[in-house]
């Protein structure tokens, strides 16, 4: 039963003591920025280093990793496509730096030269109200003796003000997370609790640790919604599903029942009878004593269709004709050429007879290269000019060739009929010449 007493007579003692002790919030060094331009990177370095070591040895606060603050730093940069992690110097990069660690605060410091002086001035920014809380400045000379003597009174100063009675009775806000939020859906917006929060997205958004309910839509697109649970600040990373696009049944289209096709028979030419010539009477030789008459008549010469004109090498002609004005273009490229270098030429040489004295070497031997170029244009220009005029004779004569030229004959003559009556009979009989 004593021993019992003890044991809660010693955890009342020691409740009070445990409450009284002030949270720590996590702090992020930011890079000592010189607004000055006439401190030494390396100084700047060193004066930030020294400046975390010195808030570590305070037990203020919980300082983060610089190896941890960097690799954070060089993913949001890359995220925002910035071209170096060592230019975040404004509040719009070191606030979402600080967010992305899970900071309370950052601590930004930086360097001015006025009056002859140089200032150090610090600011603790308090990321939950993305505002300046506090803040102190100090002077020094501009070496590095008197800029270590400056961060060591402003941590001093630092010191001096958290163990004031307004410093010290202070009530820790319930602790805040900064969730970054990506998507690749075009158009999409998010809301947490119920509220907007981004129209535009990726984003940064601030919310408290505990479980939030997120919601991405976008038109034409599936909307999701989910509870995540948020212990520390994160990235999301959402896509949405679009919708399946709605189907139209196709219009059903009644096709009409096809007729019979009737074929018709291909009416036949009416050949007509060719007129027979009539032989005229003709007195026998033996009663009348008059010589057989003998009747002729010319048959029309039969008609032939005309022979079909066949050019074996008419597509040859037209491609041999395309080169030659293919070669003609190049031709006249040469020749411009051949202008354009002369001018060039003749300005080089008209300043060096001008003032042979102040020009160069170089610009004699410039319009020497430039007149040699226009020698050489021109001869390729006559052999182009020469090369499409042979192209296009060959090409022409190619295209109007005809393969029946050489086997053309002169047609034979008509047939000849003749009839003949000797008195009692009549005789026909045909002739033919080649």
């Amino acid at each position: 039963m004593k021993r019992t007493t003890v044991f809660i007579l010693a955890a009342l003692i020691a409740l009070p003591l445990f409450a009284a002790e002030p949270k720590k919030f996590k702090i992020a060094v930011m890079d000592v920025e010189d607004l000055s331009g006439t401190l030494d990177p390396n100084l700047l370095k060193s004066a930030t280093e020294y400046l975390r070591s010195k808030l570590v040895a305070t037990g203020l606060y919980v300082v983060i990793d610089k190896t941890r603050q960097q690799e954070k730093l060089k993913g949001i940069i890359k995220d925002s496509k910035k071209e170096s992690y060592q230019e975040c110097f404004d509040k719009n990069c070191q606030i979402p730096l600080g967010q992305a660690l899970a900071a309370d605060n950052i601590l930004r410091s930086s360097i001015t030269f006025f009056g002859g002086m140089y200032s150090i001035a610090t600011e603790l920014v308090d990321l939950a109200k993305e505002a300046t809380v506090a803040g102190l400045v100090a002077d020094f000379d501009g070496s590095p003796k008197g800029m270590r003597d400056a961060i060591n009174k402003i941590i001093d100063d630092m010191l001096a003000q958290s163990k004031a009675p307004a410093t010290v009775i202070k009530t820790a806000e319930p602790e805040t997370l900064a969730v970054q939020f990506e998507t690749a859906t075009p158009g999409a917006t998010l809301s947490v609790d119920g509220k907007e929060a981004c129209r535009k997205i990726p984003c940064f958004v601030d919310v408290t640790k505990g479980t939030h309910s997120f919601e991405l839509k976008a038109a034409g697109h599936q909307t999701r919604k989910e509870s995540v649970a948020i212990t520390e600040s994160r990235l999301i990373k959402w896509d949405l599903v679009a919708n399946a696009p709605v189907v139209k049944p196709a219009p059903i289209v009644v096709q009409p029942k096809p007729q019979p096709v009737i074929v018709q028979p291909k009416p036949q030419p009416k050949i007509e009878p060719q007129p027979v010539a009539k032989a005229e009477p003709a007195v026998a030789q033996g009663s009348s004593g008059q010589a057989p008459v003998e009747v002729k008549q010319e048959v029309p010469k039969p008609t032939e269709p005309e022979p079909e004109v066949n050019r074996p090498y008419l597509w040859w002609g037209v491609g041999t004709l395309g080169v030659a004005a293919a070669v003609f273009g190049v031709a006249w490229y040469f020749s411009a050429e051949v202008g354009a270098n002369k001018d060039k030429r003749d300005d080089l040489m008209r300043d060096y007879y001008s003032y042979p004295i102040a020009q160069r070497p170089e610009v004699y031997q410039k319009a020497l290269d430039y007149e040699d170029k226009a020698k050489f244009n021109d001869t390729m220009r006559i052999v182009m000019f020469s090369v499409s005029g042979a192209a296009a004779v060959a090409g022409t004569v190619l295209a109007i060739w005809q393969s029946d030229w050489s086997q053309s004959e002169p047609a034979p003559d008509a047939p000849k009929v003749s009839f003949y009556f000797d008195g009692s009979s009549v005789y026909a009989g045909a002739s033919f010449s080649y």
